[in-house]
């Protein structure tokens, strides 16, 4: 078939993202809108081409004291190169109340902060408006609210951390709710019988710390401690200060905060050398016990600087076969 015709229609867009707020009676049906309008309904391809303008007038439509008012909103409009495309619905559906009494204002701080397994400091919500009840949700596990009198107590059970809490007050006029910043902070832990391991000489500061027992871990939460620490010195001593680097370990332990074991003290002792293809050699009467001997200084840890002196005595100066050669071989150098 030819000639056929048909129309193009625009396209209806809504507003979505407010909703209208509870007025004192003040005698006029002027409204007030919280929230970020946004559009509904633009294709893809539009996105860039039509944006939202202008400045809304809200009205009730009774200016008397009431529940659920219908709210009429105007004003807005659409802008961009493709808005012809297209048509507004001012925002709908949008109600509040007009309240004889003003609503509460939160009055309380808007921070508080427990200790995870510590009972909680109570925390009470104030208002104005003399309030009759209050609320409080996404408390902290562990922590309830007395809705007759806005006091927030328990002992903390879940993860530390901050944790935004909605809290309200409610009166014959309204709802007035704030965001109460709650932070649990982690339990501290100390450590007793800690004890730092003498070690031989290996040229590191590496230290191993034992017999470490943490105190205040609460019930069947999985923590330990590590066994790592520092000697101030890498050199053979007794007495070497060790600082503990000790981390908590286990699926428990971002519950808490460790305090470290101070005043450890240990040994470093020096490491034993061998000569490794130690040989006596023979020789020829000379009438004298001075012996030759031959080997390879084995057991330094690079990049020491240890030599090695070999030299040795025979039991007796006459000649014979298989006569024991004692070593008085030495060592010297920087890092003996």
């Amino acid at each position: 078939p030819t000639g056929l015709e048909a129309d193009i229609n625009t396209k209806e867009l809504t507003i979505s993202g407010l909703t209208a707020n509870n007025k004192l009676f003040d005698g006029t049906t002027a409204a007030t809108l919280s929230g970020t309008p946004a559009l509904v309904g633009v294709i893809n391809d539009d996105l860039s081409n039509v944006m939202l303008s202008g400045s809304y007038v809200a009205n009730f439509t009774s200016p008397n004291v009431g529940v659920n008012i219908p709210v009429i909103v105007s004003g807005y409009m659409i802008t961009g190169s493709a808005a012809n495309n297209y048509s507004l619905l001012q925002p709908s559906g949008l109600s509040a109340d007009i309240t004889s009494t003003p609503s509460p204002v939160i009055t309380s701080s808007l921070t508080a902060s427990a200790t995870y397994e510590e009972t909680a400091s109570i925390y009470t919500i104030t208002a104005t408006e003399t309030p009759t009840s209050f609320n409080a949700t996404g408390l902290p596990d562990g922590l309830i609210i007395n809705t007759a009198n806005g006091e927030i107590t328990g002992t903390p059970t879940g993860q530390p951390g901050t944790f935004n809490v909605m809290i309200s007050a409610t009166n014959a006029g309204g709802t007035g709710s704030a965001t109460l910043m709650y932070t649990i902070n982690p339990k501290t832990l100390t450590v007793t019988n800690a004890v730092a391991d003498h070690k031989i000489y290996d040229r590191t500061d590496v230290a191993t710390i034992s017999g470490s027992t943490l105190v205040g871990v609460v019930g069947g939460d999985d923590v330990s401690i590590s066994t790592t620490g520092i000697f101030a010195s890498t050199n053979i001593g007794n007495g070497i200060l060790v600082t503990s680097i000790q981390t908590l370990l286990g699926t428990d332990a971002s519950k808490y905060i460790l305090t470290l074991p101070v005043g450890l003290m240990a040994n470093i002792t020096a490491k034993s050398l061998t000569i490794s293809g130690a040989a006596a050699q023979n020789k020829i009467y000379d009438g004298n016990t001075t012996a030759t001997i031959t080997g390879t200084l084995s057991g330094v840890i690079s990049p020491d600087n240890v030599t090695l002196t070999l030299s040795g005595n025979f039991a007796s100066s006459g000649i014979g076969n298989g006569i024991a050669v004692t070593s008085t071989s030495t060592i010297g150098g920087a890092d003996v």
